[in-house]
């Protein structure tokens, strides 16, 4: 929140800087270019926040003001744009941004989410930072059983990359027997083999002590099966997406 909060912060000042640039301007139409540079700039800080907050999963919060900062770009693209109406479209602008902020912290993020979030954040694979950082916009907006789906997908993108750049498939197969009893010719057959058979393999291959296979398993066997299938089970609470996450997170952070 603490960055949403920062932009929204620079974006109040620009609009106070431009409101300043207005009432000092004493012509009742606008084309000195110092002025209407500032209002293109306020566009663009605008497209910068609403890309901000979008990536949080708020992008529900920025209809209204976006539409006051499209009203403003209009009117700053006419010919000789009039003082009056960028006035009254400053005064709206500034008035959304403020009831935008409140909105914004009033967003209660889950117990843990900023803390995993900065380790998902330093991650040096890309791909996997992608995956992840789509989930933790699941889990921010409530949909925990998103989140663990797409993280548990980073695991699987990680289990895959192993196979792929550390064994043939003799050697596969060798260490996950299972693959023996399917028609597995290349390393993405293995999609058809269960994930618990691949963590075994990795066990096997000692790229997993007992203890983190027995971890990943349980996090496989319990919530990612009942997160991604029809189940009775009672919601999923954030506390479980937050230990399951963090587990998950940990073996993507782990060099093997």
């Amino acid at each position: 929140m603490t960055s949403e909060l920062a932009i929204l912060k620079k974006l109040s000042d620009m609009i106070l800087e431009v409101k300043e640039a207005l009432k000092a301007h004493r012509k009742a139409t606008v084309y000195e270019s110092r002025l209407l540079g500032l209002l293109s700039d306020l566009h663009s800080m605008w497209s910068v926040t609403k890309r901000e907050l979008e990536s949080q999963g708020l992008q529900e919060l920025c209809s209204e003001p976006d539409n006051t900062f499209q009203a403003i770009q209009r009117t700053a693209a006419g010919t000789r744009p009039k003082k009056l109406r960028l006035t009254a479209e400053m005064r709206e602008a500034e008035a959304a941004i403020r009831d935008l902020r409140i909105k914004v912290e009033t967003q209660a993020v889950p117990q843990d989410y900023v803390r995993l979030k900065v380790r998902v954040d330093a991650l040096r694979n890309d791909i996997l930072q992608e995956i992840l950082q789509e989930a933790f916009r699941c889990w921010r907006i409530g949909s925990r059983r998103a989140c663990i789906v797409l993280s548990w997908c980073a695991v699987e993108a990680k289990i895959f990359d192993l196979y792929r750049s550390k064994w043939n498939m003799q050697q596969i197969k060798n260490l996950v027997p299972e693959a023996n009893r399917k028609e597995i010719r290349v390393v993405d057959d293995l999609t058809t083999i269960s994930d618990a058979y691949l963590l075994r393999g990795l066990r096997n291959a000692r790229l997993l002590t007992s203890t983190e296979f027995k971890i990943l398993d349980g996090v496989c066997a319990t919530y990612r099966n009942i997160a991604a299938h029809a189940s009775q089970k009672k919601s999923i609470t954030d506390a479980e997406v937050s230990s399951a996450v963090e587990n998950m997170i940990e073996f993507l952070e782990k060099p093997v």
